[in-house]
């Protein structure tokens, strides 16, 4: 995804669902430089950690995750958050590790952001990515369990990228940002490289889901509610 100012982001919450082809080290995201530091989350198959490693280019601070994974053959959603006091991970909505923020911000570098693979470690892992969501700051502990199984409204101030990899055309060579406020889009669009194609695999729909909260009053509303078709209008009574 090549760099906008609309990626810069001093506080993070990373959401995405993964699961790999085969045992190997992976990368979920990676978007950083020696100069200007940044962040990545990646897992380490010799270790079987997952790690989120953040920098504000000066120093630099990793969350490590043990054994993180119950299965290799199906989804896992991660969500890795930092913020003023605080980075963390989640795995299937269940907390991995919270830990201090030594850093502070996490630094601004101009570089690609980089989803399933790292240029810098060398890593090129095979797997499904599917919902990945860049907010700029960092959900409390109840919003990473009310939204990592549930899609989500695509306009939000903070949303700065949706991929929900569901605009699949012969011959597309890039997946399509709907993150947007008031229509107005990021456009951070995701270039397929490196052998990177579209599949039907999905996580299940006890995975993921519509899903919906009441407010204060009781009400409610389902947004982002995808359809093919022609996408008549029903009543609900």
């Amino acid at each position: 995804i090549p760099h906008q100012a609309s990626q810069d982001a001093k506080a993070l919450t990373l959401e995405a669902w993964f699961k790999p082809l085969t045992r190997n080290s992976f990368v979920i995201a990676e978007k950083r430089d020696s100069t200007n530091g940044g962040y990545i989350l990646a897992y380490d198959s010799a270790e079987n950690k997952l790690h989120y490693a953040v920098s504000n280019g000066t120093a630099s601070q990793t969350v490590s995750v043990d054994t993180p994974f119950v299965s290799f053959t199906s989804y896992n959603q991660i969500t890795a958050a930092c913020g003023a006091d605080s980075i963390r991970i989640y795995v299937n909505g269940l907390e991995g590790k919270t830990v201090y923020n030594e850093i502070g911000e996490i630094g601004l570098p101009q570089t690609s952001l980089l989803l399933g693979s790292s240029i810098s470690q060398n890593i090129y892992g095979s797997g499904n990515m599917d919902e990945v969501r860049f907010w700029k700051y960092a959900k409390t502990k109840a919003e990473i369990v009310r939204d990592f199984n549930r899609t989500v409204e695509t306009n939000h101030k903070d949303l700065f990228l949706y991929l929900n990899f569901d605009d699949r055309f012969d011959g597309l060579t890039e997946t399509f940002d709907q993150s947007n406020l008031n229509e107005v889009f990021n456009a951070n669009h995701a270039l397929l490289l490196g052998g990177a194609v579209f599949t039907d695999s999905i996580p299940s729909n006890s995975q993921l889901a519509l899903a919906a909260y009441t407010d204060a009053d009781g009400t409610y509303s389902i947004g982002n509610v995808r359809y093919l078709g022609t996408g008549q209008n029903y009543t609900v009574v």
